[in-house]
């Protein structure tokens, strides 16, 4: 199988006021393609509330993880977390397996966590490990 099973979109950088597009000293814009763009597409399913995008025909996209923000930063509310991101990733088709998935505390950042996610992947020979950063409050 074939790294290009895993998809090119445009790249997104997360800026002050949320995502934007980025563009190249070419001008055009910039793209992200095979474990890359896999990558980028799961943050974007975690950090998007579950049901946010129903009115285009997606009531499933999403994660529930949103539901999190406020909760104490305990083994409850990892635990939770370690099964919401597991429901979220496992909705991308190109994702065949979560191997593990591990939430940890942030030594000096009390209201974070980072979900660690080992993925095997469609196009992909190895395993592939994405740590996606989640705050229980808003700043």
């Amino acid at each position: 199988m074939s790294k290009e099973m895993l998809g090119r979109d445009l790249r997104l950088a997360d800026r002050e006021l949320g995502l934007d597009l980025t563009a190249l000293e070419s001008g055009d814009l910039e793209t992200v393609h095979e474990e890359y763009n896999l990558a980028q597409a799961l943050f974007m399913r975690l950090r998007t509330m579950e049901g946010e995008l129903a009115e285009l025909g997606h009531s499933n996209y999403g994660s529930r993880l949103h539901e999190l923000i406020g909760e104490a930063n305990n083994e409850r509310t990892r635990e939770l977390a370690r099964n919401y991101a597991q429901e979220c990733v496992v909705q991308d088709p190109r994702v065949k397996e979560v191997v593990d998935i591990r939430v940890d505390t942030v030594k000096g950042e009390p209201n974070r966590i980072d979900i660690y996610m080992t993925l095997e992947a469609v196009g992909l020979s190895g395993l592939m490990n994405i740590v996606y950063p989640f705050y229980l409050e808003v700043a």
